[in-house]
């Protein structure tokens, strides 16, 4: 660990700290509610208040900008000098600074001004953190921020990268962050639960269930690091399993991946169209078949474009087979299936230098290694017609 300093400051010092936003940072995007909520907390706080944590590499402020333009707000209200936090702000940042300094301004004369200012100078303080290395940084994040708004794994993966780019244009980090923000979080966090599934798969291990703490998954490495490996991954196209690289290429790297996820669902809805209407993603058994289908089907056409179509359907088959033995597949079951199934298709995908090969894939020899339990008075799992019995299973099953 570098240099890190944490101290509880006031406010006021807080702001003397800031007067420039970098355009890229976050967008403004606390409500009425919000703002009213907060600005009353201070109001009846009688003893010291804390208001989380402000985090900054060196000079540059990585998380709390929300809570720094609203108390900003609030000192203006009081009449007080507060930092011009110069910035370009979009119509809808600048409709709800307005309607929170109407919020605040009108809070403010139902309350004791005299109580309100010394509360919000004397009792209000956060804790600020100042790191000198970058992956300091990263591990700070906790769940107090923004009056408890739980940071997810697409915040704190937008902070962490971004302040990769602190070397890059404006132009960059503007690009990024707003493309970033055009896609919807469940989609983001869905692609790296994918992608975790697969690197966890790829090295012989289980995958388990992804929340914020494992963030470090997709922390890289900086890159003008001096490694060969370093160079060929900057040189060459996206790959799933290329080690990552911090900043504007973690950025690329995620738009090209969310984009072919989307394709392998146009895929998905054109070479087996009654897959996502028979699939009940509200069942946790078949939502996690369904998750090990997409990791496969994108990481096959990671290698194989949209040849990939052709094996949708054997990708499909075999990431719904647990499913044969029982109705019930918990993360456990699913991860042996992957990992101990006599012959891996994630292997046959991984090491194939054409599409036929993986086409060619004999569903039977991962059958073989299936437990000889019977399925729905069938007889044995290895001993049923696979293709038949799958079918009859999705038609009264799904």
């Amino acid at each position: 660990m570098g240099k890190v300093t944490i101290k509880d400051v006031s406010i006021q010092e807080l702001l003397s700290l800031i007067n420039h936003i970098p355009q890229y940072k976050s967008v403004y995007t606390w409500d009425g509610q919000k703002t009213s909520e907060l600005i009353k907390d201070i109001a009846i706080a009688k003893e010291s208040y804390p208001l989380g944590t402000i985090i900054f590499h060196r000079d540059d402020l990585v998380d709390g900008l929300s809570r720094i333009i609203t108390l900003s707000l609030a000192f203006k209200a009081l009449g007080y000098k507060y930092p011009e936090l110069t910035k370009s702000w979009t119509p809808e940042e600048l409709k709800r600074i307005k309607e929170n300094w109407r919020i605040i301004k009108k809070s403010i004369e139902g309350f004791d001004k005299e109580s309100f200012k010394n509360s919000l100078l004397n009792n209000t303080f956060v804790t600020l953190i100042i790191a000198e290395e970058l992956s300091d940084c990263f591990s700070f994040f906790d769940s107090g921020h923004e009056r408890g708004r739980e940071l997810d794994m697409a915040d704190i993966l937008k902070a962490y990268h971004l302040v990769s780019m602190r070397g890059d244009s404006e132009k960059d980090k503007i690009d990024s962050v707003a493309k970033w923000e055009s896609f919807d979080k469940a989609e983001l966090l869905h692609l790296f639960m994918l992608q975790s599934m697969l690197w966890h798969y790829l090295r012989g291990e289980g995958a388990y269930p992804l929340t914020k703490e494992h963030a470090f998954l997709f922390e890289g490495v900086e890159k003008d690091r001096d490694y060969p490996y370093v160079k060929r991954v900057l040189d060459t196209l996206y790959c799933l399993e290329s080690p990552m690289i911090n900043g504007k290429w973690f950025f690329d790297h995620t738009f090209h991946y969310i984009d072919l996820l989307r394709e392998v669902y146009k895929m998905t809805e054109k070479e087996i169209p009654t897959v996502l209407k028979r699939v009940d993603l509200n069942n946790p058994s078949q939502e996690r078949c369904f998750d090990l289908y997409l990791a496969l089907a994108l990481f096959a056409a990671d290698r194989f474009g949209d040849k990939t179509q052709i094996l949708l359907k054997k990708i499909f088959k075999y990431s719904f087979a647990p499913l044969l033995e029982d109705l019930s597949v918990t993360l456990s079951k699913l991860n042996e299936h992957v990992l101990d199934s006599k012959s891996s298709l994630l292997n046959v995908i991984r090491y194939s230098s054409d599409v036929g090969e993986v086409d060619s894939y004999n569903l039977a020899l991962m059958l073989d290694g299936m437990k000889n339990i019977s399925f729905r008075g069938k007889g044995p799992v290895r001993d049923i017609d696979f293709d038949k019995d799958f079918d009859m299973w999705l038609k009264e099953e799904c």
